[in-house]
């Protein structure tokens, strides 16, 4: 490869690595919900993402064909900082992006999505919402949990880790 003189030697992208369990447990939850038209009207999907204003975290390599130009990484010399969103989908309505902290602990994202629901909910899928969450730390915490419990909040639990790929957000 390094002879053709037409591809470059670069990092490889990163994504979540899929043990046999996420691999069937994946299966398993296409299986089942494969069937569903009407009640992922009532599917409220949620994430959040960080950006950097400085391009990836530390991925600056890649492979490129060498018959066109590179893409170039932009780099502040003291850094450039980034900043958290989290949002919301529904059916009939999505929820405006909220900034949120780089290290959202449980009672950050309680203060931020508990405001919001259950109103928005009704708005967003109408009777009968589900909020749709990954399985991130501050979503499957206890707190997190009683909080919602609390406010009649419904939680979509059956989704599979390691499964982004799968979210519509």
């Amino acid at each position: 490869m390094n002879e053709s003189g037409r591809v470059k030697k670069a990092k490889m992208l990163v994504k979540p690595r899929l043990s046999p369990k996420n691999i069937q447990d994946r299966f398993q939850f296409a299986i089942s919900h494969m069937s569903w038209v009407i009640e992922w009207k009532k599917v409220i999907f949620s994430d959040e993402k960080r950006f950097n204003k400085d391009g990836p975290d530390g991925w600056i390599y890649s492979w490129y064909d060498l018959r066109t130009e590179p893409k170039a990484f932009s780099k502040r010399q003291s850094g450039g900082g980034s900043v958290m969103v989290w949002g919301a989908t529904g059916f009939l309505k999505k929820v405006p992006l909220q900034i949120t902290s780089n290290r959202m602990k449980a009672i950050d994202y309680q203060n931020m999505v508990g405001p919001l629901f259950p109103a928005w909910g009704y708005e967003m899928a109408g009777l009968g919402w589900e909020l749709q969450q990954n399985n991130a730390p501050v979503h499957v915490a206890k707190l997190t949990i009683a909080y919602f419990e609390e406010r009649n909040i419904n939680l979509f639990q059956k989704w599979p880790s390691q499964s982004p790929d799968m979210n519509i957000m």
